[in-house]
């Protein structure tokens, strides 16, 4: 059914698709639970979604969704106070590293930019 359908792709949109890579489920599992703890804001959950996290990067260093979750993982860390100065210095080393991988990734994005505002202190105080 869908091989009946016929797109032109512009020349941007075809190299921007030709870049994409494989996802490793294990990864790409492990960065939804380490998420999903982080989410839940406890100082035992975040250390829990960042165990995960880290095992995440670690079977595939050169996921963008781990290492801009990871990223995550720090600003929460120093929101809540452990070890603020190198969880902000981690923070920006690993959402650096996350755009590095996919310069288009929301979430690499979204982690360098709250590197950016936190450890600026143009904005996100802690």
């Amino acid at each position: 059914m869908a091989d009946g359908v016929k797109v032109q792709l512009q020349p941007q949109e075809a190299a921007r698709l030709a870049g994409t890579r494989q996802v490793n489920p294990a990864t790409y599992e492990a960065y939804l639970k380490g998420m999903f703890y982080l989410d839940k804001s406890t100082p035992a959950d975040t250390k829990k979604g960042m165990e995960i996290l880290l095992q995440a990067v670690e079977k595939d260093p050169a996921d963008p969704l781990a290492n801009a979750g990871l990223a995550m993982g720090y600003l929460s860390v120093a929101h809540g106070g452990e070890a603020r100065k190198d969880s902000l210095q981690r923070l920006k080393a690993t959402a650096l590293r996350a755009l590095e991988l996919d310069g288009a990734s929301p979430y690499a994005l979204y982690a360098m930019g709250m590197a950016e505002a936190t450890t600026t202190g143009t904005g996100c105080r802690l």
